[in-house]
């Protein structure tokens, strides 16, 4: 007859309370308070339908949170359109002083920032020096970049932003960034490791991420207010993506070539996990800046075809279950 000793196995934690529902994933323990055992369980994050833009369109700005998001210009020529999002539906607003595509965005619905993007005109006068603040109402113009750029990124708000990478009137791309007071632009010391543009952003002028772009680069790069240093790289290049998120907890998702445009990636300061895939693939979409890993906001996007879906993340649901025995 077998001992106790000569069967191999694992031993059960007991607890007199139970753990958070997040601590708790993937991890059985007895309560001795209650006399159950207890199972941690984690369900997949997920993207679900929202409302859809009035305008499809890619190549904007983007701003805001899942509830409370801002995409302004953008398509396959420049526009001044301006859309708001309230968590449901999209709604045309006042539009921008200037069309533009590959313009940069940052901030709030209240607080908003765009700059630089590609303008009405012949090449290469047509790439913009110009930056335009929202209030919650209305574009008016802002101080303008000290030199021509499209399809760089932004970060932080509007009174203390960064703008990094993009292109100037023909690639290849920049490594330079550019901080914003309120009212003017100025040149940072601090330079991007890899040049490149149609890179992703979030964060804020003292702790930022910039992830991807053209050509073809996997780079995630991590800002600390006076230097930029490479951090974790993201699983497969990817350009024309969006993100969301803190740069110690983001969401990287969409893209293209060599990315097919569907990936979502969760980043947790030091590495990468790849997660649900976006139900539409597409390049040059927006994010929210703004907003937070769990609560992303997907929407717009195109190179040549346009896009007006709208999807929402929220992540994972973790659960506490009681063990029964049939």
């Amino acid at each position: 007859m077998a001992t106790y000793k000569g069967i191999q196995g694992y031993s059960v934690q007991k607890l007199s309370d139970d753990p958070t529902a997040s601590e708790a994933a993937g991890q059985l323990w007895y309560n001795s308070t209650s006399g159950k055992f207890k199972i941690g369980t984690e369900g997949a994050g997920a993207w679900a339908s929202g409302g859809s833009l009035n305008t499809a369109r890619g190549k904007a700005g983007n701003m805001g949170i899942q509830t409370a998001a801002i995409w302004v210009g953008g398509s396959d020529s420049p526009t001044d359109l301006s859309e708001t999002y309230d968590g449901t539906s999209w709604t045309e607003g006042n539009n921008l002083n200037t069309s533009r595509i590959y313009n940069a965005g940052t901030g709030t619905t209240t607080a908003g920032l765009t700059m630089g993007g590609r303008t009405p005109g012949p090449t290469p006068t047509r790439v913009s020096t110009t930056s335009e603040e929202y209030d919650g109402t209305s574009w008016a113009e802002g101080g303008d970049i000290p030199s021509k750029r499209e399809s760089g990124s932004a970060a932080g708000i509007q009174t203390a932003a960064l703008y990094m990478g993009g292109s100037p009137p023909s690639p290849p791309g920049v490594n330079i960034t550019l901080t914003y007071d309120g009212t003017s632009w100025a040149v940072s010391p601090a330079t991007l490791t890899t040049a490149r543009y149609q890179a992703a952003a979030i964060g804020i002028s003292t702790a930022a991420l910039y992830t991807g772009g053209t050509p073809a680069h996997a780079v995630n790069e991590s800002f600390n207010g006076s230097a930029w240093t490479e951090v974790g790289d993201i699983p497969a290049a990817s350009a024309g993506s969006a993100m969301s998120g803190t740069q110690t907890a983001a969401l990287f998702f969409g893209g293209g070539p060599p990315a097919d445009g569907t990936q979502n990636y969760s980043w947790d300061g030091s590495s990468w996990t790849t997660n649900t895939s976006l139900t539409t693939g597409r390049i040059n979409l927006g994010g929210t800046p703004s907003g937070t890993s769990s609560l992303a906001l997907a929407y717009g996007g195109g190179d040549g075809p346009q896009f007006d879906q709208t999807e929402e993340w929220s992540e994972p649901v973790y659960t506490i279950k009681t063990v029964t025995v049939s």
